[in-house]
């Protein structure tokens, strides 16, 4: 699934990111997309259950700045 909507990250509209993570084959990869980017997110990677939740939060986190 997290192919999938990275394939169409052009069609997102402008100004809006989206952030996937738990939805490739390799479950603990994390991607940042927008229309005009595409970028990895190592520090949001995680590969255990129990380590999912802080991933939901850390983007809530980062936009404050």
């Amino acid at each position: 699934m997290g192919e999938s909507w990275e394939a169409q990250n052009k069609s997102l509209p402008v100004g809006r990111t989206l952030i996937l993570g738990g939805l490739f084959r390799d479950p603990g990869r994390t991607v940042m997309l927008s229309a005009d980017c595409h970028i990895e997110v190592p520090e949001l990677s995680c590969e255990k259950h129990e380590e999912a939740d802080t991933r939901m939060f850390c983007p809530i986190q980062s936009t404050k700045h």
